[in-house]
């Protein structure tokens, strides 16, 4: 027959391997190295922006608690977005060397713009989870990522002039 004390300890002790260590966070961040130093790069578009924003992800990510396992590898991939935003610099417009002309759209592109395409196309976020994230209105990100649509679609001497200066058109605020 169980005691009482013996099913709560066994209860405290299951909690306790349901969240996940830091050891946890070491492996998630050795394994998606790449794509987490990826998603930085882009969302910041400098490298060294980028492992800033990696280191400080990791850093944050050992210092939580709380977070379930199941959850480490989503909790991961948002600290790196949050600290890239953290870490953005809205004036860069030099592409760093030896990236794909994929990547060289994408980072030539507005600072707004460019986490706007990133979070909603890229990483799947939706745009009121993107809208949160950036503290910005859902018809900001709406309209931002219609411009990056077009911008990134084809380039703007195709696109025809009318439709080109409304989408790429400043917002108001």
């Amino acid at each position: 027959m169980r005691t009482q004390y013996q099913e709560s300890s066994d209860s405290a002790q299951l909690k306790v391997t349901e969240y996940a260590a830091e050891q946890d966070f070491c492996k998630i961040f050795h394994a998606e190295m790449q794509s987490f130093y990826q998603l930085a790069l882009m969302l910041t578009g400098s490298h060294t922006k980028a492992e800033q924003s990696f280191s400080a992800a990791l850093s944050d990510c050992l210092r939580a608690t709380g977070t379930f396992k199941a959850w480490a590898l989503s909790r991961s991939r948002l600290a790196v977005i949050e600290r890239a935003i953290k870490n953005a610099e809205p004036t860069l417009r030099e592409v760093p060397a030896g990236v794909s002309k994929q990547m060289e759209a994408i980072l030539r592109l507005d600072v707004f713009d460019r986490f706007v395409y990133v979070l909603t196309v890229l990483e799947t976020y939706s745009i009121r989870d993107c809208a949160i994230l950036l503290r910005r209105r859902v018809t900001e990100i709406n309209a931002a990522r219609l411009r990056v649509m077009a911008a990134i679609a084809a380039p703007a001497n195709q696109v025809l002039a009318p439709i080109n200066n409304l989408l790429l058109a400043p917002l108001s605020a």
